[in-house]
């Protein structure tokens, strides 16, 4: 065994994370389960052969398991349309079959000829809510409106009405220009301004750039906002509840005179609003995770000396079934990859690394050709919030040979592999259009975005019954087991059976 393969066993093999006395008595049905977290405490085992040292982990037994996890049918010669082909396909499979408005087809046809893939899908979009919307503003069917409903005064009610982007007035100012070339459409007075209710409050500094710091790391606007907000709301509590914060607002609270103290009377203060049912158990248990969260970085960039944020978190059942493509459909995603991408090489690495590896965005971005040991079948993971602490892993067969073929035709191997320009965000953006494209074309309808691969690779390898939970925690780079608990799907009818069987266990 060379070094790099020790290394990868080593780090599966070690005591730095302690066994876990909840599975000690897990069993192969655990797998069959839809919640980990649901069946883990006393089941008691059925094979008295069974070992409990999930710690003799070699190396072909890793290797046993990844080749197995997920296998992606080759796609042999395809016709290689690359993105050309995907604007004829959204007009022949999505405008031609449901825009019915003449003027409105015109002008997306010129996007067709002159824009991105991307772009086209997001003018489609528009247009089509414009359609289906004009037909309730005119009180007439979809397929009933036509050309002459189209009248100024209705492209002002459906804009007052329904429109909240900025980038979308911009394509419907283009749609009335089709109408009517010789006026312009003008933003209605006071549109999407907000009131001074609804402007966004001053964010403290340090709020402001641990919300940076997110965004650079990948995350979701969505969700640094949603951080941003109930970190917000604690500091705003403060300031009403105690009396030597009460001089400053939430944007001007010293973190500093913020104890652990503080933030356990925080953690009451959330379970008495989930007990009153003001807030559900998840909200409560998510506004204090996403607090502590801020306060564990405060504490990593030297902010505050403790390290207050390390306090339990409020329990709440977080798990949330999803469904998951299977083998076909995966198959399909990449076959239609090989078809319509204008540099397949680069989104089959891509892709796979998040399919084939369970990768997590920020852990994919961050690659480097120097992480990977094609020779060895060797990578390093940069984990979540460890830059500094690279774990090493053993690439799956279909993925060494993604990244053989992204080698052969880079020429920027002493750069990372993906980021190549080193903009987090730009990359986040442009990948993930490609997996709405991708997805639509393969006839994928699964809701998200494509951390929907890394709930798919932690789900099959959790089938496998030669895997222990501790073991696949591991692989999938979780600190918690219960957060791994919540990547293991199963549909209902399989859930129900293993309940059944449990319960067989319990009767005899």
């Amino acid at each position: 065994m060379d070094q790099d393969s020790k290394n990868v066993i080593n780090e599966l093999n070690s005591s730095n994370m302690p066994q876990n006395d909840q599975w000690k008595k897990t069993i192969s049905i655990l797998w069959n389960a839809s919640s980990i977290q649901i069946f883990g405490d006393g089941i008691k085992p059925t094979n008295p052969d069974q070992t409990e040292d999930i710690w003799d982990v070699s190396e072909e037994m890793v290797r046993s398991l990844m080749e197995e996890v997920l296998r992606i049918e080759e796609t042999g010669s395809v016709d290689r349309l690359g993105s050309k082909g995907i604007n004829d396909w959204l007009w022949e499979q999505k405008v031609i079959p449901n825009i019915k408005l003449q003027k409105i087809r015109a002008l997306l046809k010129e996007i067709k000829i002159f824009r991105t893939p991307y772009q086209l899908y997001s003018s489609y979009l528009i247009a089509l809510h414009f359609q289906s919307s004009l037909a309730v503003i005119v009180n007439k069917s979809a397929w009933q409106i036509s050309d002459s409903d189209v009248t100024k005064e209705n492209i002002i009610i459906y804009c007052k009405r329904y429109l909240e982007k900025k980038i979308d007035f911009n394509f419907i100012k283009k749609l009335a220009k089709e109408y009517y070339p010789e006026s312009v459409l003008r933003m209605p007075d006071n549109w999407g301004k907000k009131s001074r209710q609804e402007q966004e409050p001053e964010i403290h500094p340090y709020l402001d750039r641990f919300a940076k710091h997110l965004t650079r790391e990948g995350n979701s606007p969505p969700y640094v906002q949603r951080v941003t907000r109930y970190s917000l709301f604690f500091l705003s509590w403060l300031t009403e509840v105690f009396a030597n914060f009460q001089d400053h607002t939430a944007s001007t609270v010293p973190i500093w005179l913020i104890e652990r103290e503080h933030l356990i009377q925080f953690k009451e203060y959330l379970e008495r609003c989930e007990i009153s049912g003001k807030y559900t158990d998840i909200t409560a248990s998510n506004i204090f995770y996403e607090v502590i969260s801020f306060f564990k970085y405060l504490y990593d960039i030297r902010a505050i000396r403790k390290n207050i944020g390390s306090i339990d978190g409020i329990k709440a059942n977080r798990y949330r079934y999803r469904d998951i493509p299977d083998q076909d459909q995966l198959s399909r995603f990449f076959q239609t990859l090989q078809q319509y991408s204008d540099e397949p090489e680069y989104d089959s690495a891509f892709f796979g690394s998040l399919l084939l590896l369970g990768l997590r965005f920020c852990e994919c971005e961050r690659l480097a050709w120097s992480d990977v040991n094609l020779e060895a079948g060797i990578i390093r993971i940069r984990g979540k919030g460890r830059r500094n602490k690279p774990t090493p892993m053993l690439l799956p067969p279909t993925l060494r040979l993604y990244f053989k073929q992204l080698n052969a035709v880079t020429t920027h191997k002493c750069t990372r592999i993906f980021n190549i320009y080193l903009d987090t965000q730009k990359l986040y953006r442009e990948m993930l259009k490609k997996y709405k494209l991708y997805s639509i074309i393969a006839n994928w309808n699964f809701p998200g975005g494509f951390h929907l691969f890394r709930h798919t690779f932690i789900t099959t390898l959790s089938k496998n019954k030669r895997i222990h939970p501790e073991l696949l925690q591991r692989l999938a780079r979780h600190e918690r087991i219960d957060t791994t608990a919540k990547y293991s799907h199963r549909q209902d009818s399989v859930l129900q059976e293993a309940m059944e069987k449990i319960d067989q266990i319990w009767r005899d």
